[in-house]
């Protein structure tokens, strides 16, 4: 069957769950919006592949009384929905910078990173800058970021699987963001807050 055979109206579809490559999420929602009877859309960060189609498919998906939630699971993870609630409570302080160490497992394989899955300035870095600018209130107002690519197939598609990110927010604080595609010895996600009064962090909890 096609898409459009499983969104049809008869078959009762009401809502899409979104979990492939980022540059085709643009085309399966509006095939959703086809359907009169799709009602709710959750896709995998980001959304589309630049500013101007978000805001585009979260337009069209409100003209058609669709809801358009991008999965960010931060702001439901536990762990990280406390350190949320002591920043505010300022439990240290006032944060002055925040550090993001952020190592993807399992590998992806050398096809899915070339074809456009892999760039970590799209696919790994939307899930921390959301939750920082969560966590601050606040939004970034200078960007900064280089990278680099592991092997040579991933040079010679232009494609990076180590970068890193610095970001200044409007109110002082600095973030930088560390981001891989090749941890080999397991998902490693480490997140620090540094605040005029103590320091805050959430990381993985290993199995011994």
């Amino acid at each position: 069957k096609t898409l459009p055979d499983y969104f049809a109206a008869e078959n009762g579809c009401t809502a899409v769950w979104i979990s492939t490559p980022t540059s085709t999420h643009e085309s399966i929602i509006i095939e959703a919006l086809k359907n009169g009877g799709v009602r709710f859309i959750f896709t995998e960060k980001p959304v589309g592949e630049n500013a101007e189609k978000i805001t585009k498919l979260f337009r069209l998906c409100k003209d058609k009384g669709v809801q358009l939630c991008c999965g960010f699971q931060r702001r439901f993870d536990k762990s990280y929905v406390d350190l949320k609630r002591a920043v505010q409570m300022g439990k240290i302080g006032d944060v002055q910078m925040v550090r993001v160490f952020f190592a993807d497992h399992p590998v992806p394989p050398i096809e899915f990173l070339t074809a456009g899955g892999g760039d970590p300035f799209t696919d790994l870095a939307p899930h921390d800058i959301d939750f920082v600018r969560w966590v601050l209130d606040d939004e970034a107002v200078e960007v900064y970021g280089t990278g680099s690519s592991s092997l040579p197939e991933l040079k010679d598609a232009d494609v990076m699987d180590n970068a890193t990110m610095l970001c200044k927010f409007s109110k002082g604080t600095v973030c930088t963001i560390m981001m891989s595609r090749s941890s080999t010895y397991g998902y490693d996600q480490r997140c620090e807050f540094f605040g005029t009064k103590g320091l805050l962090k959430v990381e993985n909890h290993f199995d011994s």
